[in-house]
Parts: structure tokens; sequence; C-alpha cells
């Protein structure tokens, strides 16, 4: 895959996983006092999503020198 392509396929998954980030927020604030109801933290809840997000995802882009 030329370079130009992987670069674009990972920005837009990049892309893609701060909208699920931004989706999961809202669903876990939604739920609050469910979570609230068993003895569950929802900040936890929603941090662990992006505890196991691959490194690569999980971090800013990289800048690329021209």
């Amino acid at each position: 895959m030329p370079y130009e392509q992987a670069k674009m396929r990972a920005e837009t998954l990049r892309r893609h996983t701060k909208d699920y980030l931004a989706l999961t927020d809202q669903m876990v604030l939604a739920l609050s006092d469910l979570f609230e109801s068993i003895a569950e933290d929802p900040t936890a809840w929603a941090n662990d999503v992006r505890k196991f997000l691959p490194e690569s995802l999980s971090q800013e882009p990289m800048a690329v020198d021209s």
C-alpha cells in the first residue's frame, strides 16, 4: 500500500475513533443513573473504553517532516 493511502487510512481511523469515544461518553452520561444504581462509577466505565484502545489510536497523530 502506498504511503499516502496508508496515511489517509490512519487519519480516517483516528477520526472515527474520536467519534466513537464521543459517542461512548454520551452513552455513559445518559446511563449514569443506572451505573450509580448498581454501585458502579460511570466515569470509570468511560475511561476503561480508552484503556483498551491500541496505542496508535490513543495518541495524537505524529507530525511528518516534508
